[in-house]
């Protein structure tokens, strides 16, 4: 049986309960983007309707098209640093009559039109988030370097992705395909013109959606702690993935996973500390 998480938490309409990592979150920086995961949404029909109110140029659908060819491009061996070859673009670019376009979105129909690479590089986004999340209410070793970039501000998703020379390019050619589907009497220059003109809105879109989809993710995954009555510490020994996105509930996942052994050491930890002769109150255990 599947779960709702990310979606749910989006399309809730109460404030979210106080947790952890809410209380966490006010004693450090974010970025404007975390703010859409992070503040209260509380008369959305649909999660994603908040992101399309603050994207200037794509939609959330778009987004997901652009994240689902550059996951594509990396599974045939491109790197972050490389650009998109010339017949991948024109394949990407140019459509054949009678078929369908490449990881082409349809915002109210999403759970039948994304494709496995955009469920995969969203995955990664959300894990991104759990990661993060986890990092900030534990004290899991594996996590110092990252839980170092969160405390001292330097946590910054979106910022760190769009750098990728792969990921713009697969932008500019998701939206030179849209503008191409939407007007076919220009030119192909004309189209390139007009795309490398937005670049710097496409590539504010694309950094404020990977942000907020992050810091949408590491909020969800606190609240389902919370609520299934999960300790802090535990949270590095619970695993969710996505199944698919949904237009209404955002992300449907998996039923999660849980860790055996991390979950005994974790209690071996705990039981450690709490005999220790200089043991103070750490409430993450509780």
């Amino acid at each position: 049986m599947l779960c709702l998480l990310w979606g749910n938490y989006l399309d809730i309409d109460r404030k979210p309960s106080p947790s952890c990592l809410r209380e966490l979150l006010d004693n450090y920086p974010i970025t404007q983007s975390f703010k859409i995961g992070l503040d209260k949404v509380t008369t959305m029909k649909s999660p994603w309707t908040k992101m399309d109110r603050e994207l200037e140029i794509l939609k959330h659908s778009d987004a997901l098209g652009v994240l689902g060819f550059y996951n594509a491009l990396k599974k045939e061996g491109l790197k972050d640093d490389d650009s998109i070859p010339v017949e991948s673009r024109k394949r990407f670019y140019q459509v054949t009559p009678g078929h369908r376009a490449a990881h082409l979105v349809v915002s109210n129909n999403l759970s039948q039109t994304v494709t496995p690479e955009v469920i995969d590089q969203f995955n990664e986004l959300f894990q991104n988030g759990i990661k993060a999340a986890t990092a900030a209410i534990t004290d899991d070793d594996e996590l110092d370097s990252l839980r170092s970039k969160w405390k001292e501000g330097d946590f910054h998703p979106g910022e760190d992705m769009i750098t990728s020379n792969l990921l713009l390019e697969a932008a500019f050619w998701y939206r030179a395909r849209q503008l191409r589907d939407n007007r076919p009497e220009i030119t192909h220059e004309a189209v390139f013109n007009t795309v490398r003109g937005e670049l710097t809105i496409l590539k504010k879109d694309i950094k404020f959606f990977i942000d907020a989809v992050v810091g949408s993710s590491m909020m969800s995954f606190a609240m389902f702690l919370e609520e299934g009555g999960y300790r802090p510490m535990e949270a590095s020994a619970i695993s969710i993935n996505i199944v698919t996105l949904h237009t209404h509930a955002g992300v449907i996942v998996a039923p999660l996973t849980i860790d055996a052994e991390k979950m005994r050491d974790i209690d071996n930890k705990r039981e450690k500390i709490e005999k220790s002769p200089s043991h103070k109150f750490d409430p993450s255990y509780m």
